[in-house]
């Protein structure tokens, strides 16, 4: 895609979010585009993090819990925000100002910019990287690869989750989603019912929030190796992150915590179950095609199966419409119909 393409692309998606977007060449700014009057770009202040990213698509929360993201194109790294949900107190932002060498005299100007700049989630933002990324480099990406893309790589909320000890609570939820034990996925979430309450920051809504993506990414991924679809994987974290950035307590945010797991718990059996049992009507059909022409009986084939005569029969009822000797009947019809063609 030509530089122009791209400069139009930034400047209507700046029309559509007002949120400020650039284009970078080679670790230089090459466009700007901003309906709001920066006298210097907050980008600034986290650029050489950002930049420095290795792939085509990420994001970066910054220790104010705002949000950049970076689509790169060829040579070209197109960065977009900041955003954020979370306000910043006057004094706050007179210390970015003073971080990125903003005149004391235009500290106002910055203030007023900043505060005007479009609040979306998290979330919302990713999505509008995805269609970006589609849009400029035609790569299709789901929400959960693109929020597992850089969170290792989210410094300052790795350097948080290692402080709170929470990289190996990660691991522990990864592991009872796999596990896919309800009752052990009670036991757990009983044992970390304050995982958001104890956090240490300032904005523990924000934080929670943040955590919860990460967590709600951890398990969907988890649910997709243990068979879970993973267009419906994407869908129901989707969901779910809308519903977290609309809670408006720590508490909410727990409760929804516990909910999400337990959903994707009962979808992980629930999948592995249908999978089973079309594993075991495969194989029974398998078994009467290769044996139909002798006298079959359900037991033999239940044996042969390793379930129940009861349990296979069930089974296979709701799985092909007709009972096994109706299946077995229509096997040998068939198989005579092909005799008599050779006649």
């Amino acid at each position: 895609m030509e530089l122009n393409q791209l400069r139009y692309l930034c400047i209507h998606l700046n029309n559509l979010s007002g949120i400020p977007t650039r284009i970078y060449q080679g670790g230089k700014q090459i466009f700007y585009c901003s309906s709001l009057h920066f006298p210097s770009d907050p980008f600034i202040k986290y650029s050489k993090d950002i930049l420095c990213c290795s792939k085509d698509l990420g994001y970066y929360i910054t220790p104010e819990f705002s949000y950049y993201g970076i689509i790169k194109h060829q040579d070209y790294a197109i960065i977009i925000g900041p955003t954020s949900q979370i306000g910043i107190t006057d004094d706050e932002l007179k210390e970015y100002a003073k971080e990125i060498h903003v005149n004391p005299i235009d500290y106002d100007q910055f203030i007023t910019a900043y505060r005007n700049i479009s609040s979306i989630s998290l979330p919302d933002l990713v999505e509008i990287l995805i269609i970006f990324n589609f849009c400029i480099n035609g790569k299709e990406i789901s929400t959960i690869e693109a929020l597992n893309l850089n969170l290792s790589e989210i410094k300052e909320v790795k350097e948080s989750f290692q402080k709170e000890g929470l990289t190996e609570i990660h691991q522990q939820i990864e592991n009872v989603i796999k596990e896919g034990n309800l009752k052990g996925i009670d036991h757990f979430l009983v044992s970390q019912s304050n995982f958001y309450i104890n956090m240490n920051s300032v904005n523990q809504l924000r934080q929670a929030k943040n955590s919860f993506i990460v967590n709600a990414t951890i398990v969907s991924r988890a649910a997709i190796g243990k068979g879970l679809d993973k267009e419906m994987a994407d869908t129901v974290l989707r969901n779910y992150l809308k519903k977290c950035e609309d809670c408006q307590s720590i508490k909410n945010v727990t409760d929804l915590h516990s909910k999400m797991i337990r959903e994707f718990t009962t979808r992980i059996q629930k999948a592995t179950q249908s999978k089973e049992k079309n594993e075991l009507i495969s194989k029974a059909k398998a078994y009467i095609d290769e044996h139909f022409e002798k006298r079959l009986s359900t037991d033999e084939i239940a044996t042969e199966m390793n379930v129940s005569r009861p349990y296979l029969s069930d089974q296979f009822k709701k799985a092909t419409g007709k009972n096994i000797s109706e299946y077995i009947m229509v096997k040998k019809i068939e198989h005579a119909k092909k005799e008599l063609e050779f006649f």
